[in-house]
């Protein structure tokens, strides 16, 4: 199919633009509002960014699809880093401006247990103990029923505290603060997440420009932007399960079939 030039281009723009600020005029018109209520989105900050954004690039998507197409490497490079940056001044925020929440503290007493006795039991776990990755000591287990007589078992699977443990005992042996270590630890495996949605695009094959804007909205999404350096096991998931996904759209006849059931495994 052949590109559309340059003025072609802008044509299209002017016109997009021209039906966009109509729809908005007409949505002020008296019960344009009552007869057609989701007209009333087209004022919304969040679209008109996205409707912004979106013109731009469409102008200048060939000259970007043809910058990006020969450096498809240096591109996810690029993803990553910007992401572990924007992800790692976030979680020092984030962690300096508010307290543990949720299920937070459950998952870091089971690290906590795991680096001080080689266990799961939280049966000999003081109050005190709890403050050495939280402000407060007031912080009960989540006992889990079949716990065995004598023992306290957590009702939260130790996977993630497992997982979690080496930049806990880092954060609590060198700065002092295990939880910060935790979250920045978490920062980093969310912009790897990042990096490998780009690969997954990139894979399957979709356009270069595609990729990327995709990616980087995902990355600057409200779900996992705000949760990337919280407590929890979904950054982890994430940045587990999409290798799989990538090993699925990108089979390589030199890759055996236990590489595949490998990725299957981790996922």
């Amino acid at each position: 199919m052949q590109e559309k030039g340059e003025p072609g281009r802008i044509q299209e723009l002017y016109l997009a633009t021209l039906l966009i600020v109509s729809a908005k005029l007409l949505s002020l018109l008296p019960l344009v509002g009552l007869i057609c209520p989701p007209i009333g989105l087209l004022w919304s900050t969040h679209l008109s960014w996205a409707v912004s954004a979106t013109l731009l690039a469409y102008l200048t998507y060939p000259a970007l699809s043809d910058f990006l197409s020969g450096r498809p490497r240096e591109t996810g490079y690029v993803i990553l880093t910007v992401f572990a940056v924007i992800y790692l001044i976030y979680g020092v925020f984030y962690v300096r401006t508010t307290l543990l929440h949720g299920d937070e503290p459950q998952f870091l007493m089971i690290t906590q247990s795991l680096l001080r006795d080689g266990d799961i039991n939280l049966a000999n776990t003081e109050s005190e103990d709890h403050l050495e990755y939280h402000q407060v000591k007031e912080v009960r287990p989540h006992k889990a029923p079949a716990s065995p007589e004598g023992k306290l078992h957590n009702t939260h699977p130790p996977g993630i505290a497992a997982l979690v443990a080496p930049a806990y005992w880092v954060g609590h042996r060198l700065i002092g603060h295990p939880r910060l270590a935790v979250c920045l630890f978490l920062a980093l495996a969310a912009a790897v997440g990042v990096f490998l949605i780009y690969t997954l695009l990139r894979k399957a094959p979709f356009d270069p420009v595609v990729s990327v804007i995709v990616s980087a909205t995902a990355g600057l999404s409200p779900l996992l932007f705000i949760y990337s350096n919280q407590i929890y096991p979904d950054i982890m998931a994430l940045a587990f399960f999409i290798p799989t996904l990538i090993a699925t759209v990108d089979r390589h006849p030199a890759r055996g079939n236990c590489v595949y059931v490998g990725f299957a495994v981790l996922a």
